[in-house]
């Protein structure tokens, strides 16, 4: 089995990448400018397949290339575990990519990602929120999870990584603020 045949949602991980693309086709393709997602239309990705190619360059790859040139690993071994890491592998002992909705609709790519900062006061999500989160992915933890609050210089929240321990290994999950309160 492939690295894409493991992925829950392969269109919704390439869309998640690709928030800003023009998507064509019936939602089988998406075009941009370039592999960073900047507007213009001289790079296709095949949502399907995780196919890609830069018409400007002529240069072209699978999925494994794009996410290591998107920066989500060096090789496969890499991009495998940045898959697993965020959410977006299926089969047995997977937990299948949360929906778009928990995701936030807009989510986009790791690199450039659109934070808003939480207000001065705003603590980490609640326990309920992030048990709540690793109940609805079928996660056995081993302990309660463990919440590091990143702030900005002004001392507002601006990132929290939520750390669950399930097996005897950690898995990390990035909680953002939608406006109202923490999202992951």
């Amino acid at each position: 089995m492939t690295i894409t045949e493991k992925i829950s949602d392969l269109p919704g991980l390439v869309r998640h990448l690709f928030p800003a693309a023009t998507v064509e086709g019936g939602g089988r393709r998406l075009r941009c400018g370039d592999l960073h997602g900047a507007p213009g239309g001289s790079f296709v990705i095949d949502a399907q397949t995780g196919r890609w190619k830069e018409f400007a360059g002529g240069e072209k790859g699978d999925l494994v290339d794009l996410l290591a040139a998107r920066g989500c690993g060096r090789g496969a071994g890499d991009v495998y575990r940045w898959l697993d890491d965020n959410w977006w592998l299926d089969g047995a002992g997977r937990r299948v990519a949360p929906s778009p909705a928990s995701r936030g609709a807009a989510a986009p790519a790791p690199s450039g990602r659109r934070l808003l900062p939480a207000p001065a006061g705003a603590g980490p999500p609640t326990p309920e929120q992030m048990d709540a989160l690793a109940a609805h992915h079928g996660l056995a933890q081993d302990a309660p999870p463990v919440a590091y609050l990143y702030r900005l210089a002004d001392g507002r929240p601006l990132l929290c990584l939520v750390r669950y321990s399930c097996g005897g290994r950690k898995r990390p999950s990035r909680w953002s603020w939608d406006g109202v309160r923490w999202r992951p």
